[in-house]
């Protein structure tokens, strides 16, 4: 889906409040294009399920409460855009993040970014702002993660949400399942 302009208010074009499919709870490759597919809840808590608050509306790091492969710091990044505009509706304090751990230097940090889920005919704006950002997530479970609160007390929180929520959809590469040539 794409942000649209709709009379002055931005929504996701072709949304329906009528949706009765829980996208995290599709099989990971059910949304994908092909050789990809969606992350997990546990690879979604490699960077995000910490001892306490993950504040989004600064820059800081925070400790995962399970550490993953000897690490549980994780540092991030936060930065804001003015310059977005979509038709004559002009975006104030876009956020995206960048994350990364301090332990493997040579990986590259991953950047969060997108707009906010809309779960109604009101569009994509909460609490006066575009940042409440919903992740697709492949859980059986339909648990998933989520940017909630107001731009001066933006955080992490685990939420799955409804049916009708729309997400944003990042892929990871799947595994090899054939290997031609041997």
């Amino acid at each position: 889906m794409q942000v649209v302009d709709d009379g002055g208010k931005l929504v996701m074009e072709g949304f329906s409040a009528s949706s009765s499919v829980h996208i995290n709870k599709l099989p990971a490759d059910a949304l994908s294009p092909d050789g990809y597919e969606l992350p997990t809840m546990e690879e979604f808590n490699r960077m995000f399920d910490a001892t306490d608050y993950v504040w989004m509306m600064w820059s800081g790091s925070h400790t995962l409460r399970t550490p993953w492969e000897g690490h549980s710091l994780v540092r991030r990044e936060q930065r804001r855009r003015n310059d977005v505009a979509v038709g004559s509706v002009q975006m104030a304090d876009v956020l995206y993040a960048r994350m990364w751990s301090p332990d493997f230097p040579d990986c590259e940090p991953v950047v969060w970014y997108g707009p906010g889920a809309q779960w109604n005919a009101d569009g994509i704006q909460h609490s006066g702002h575009y940042n409440n950002i919903l992740f697709a997530v492949c859980s059986p479970e339909g648990a998933g993660w989520y940017f909630s609160g107001a731009m001066n007390a933006l955080y992490l929180q685990k939420n799955g949400a409804g049916t009708k929520d729309t997400r944003i959809l990042r892929f990871k590469k799947s595994p090899v399942e054939y290997i031609y040539g041997v």
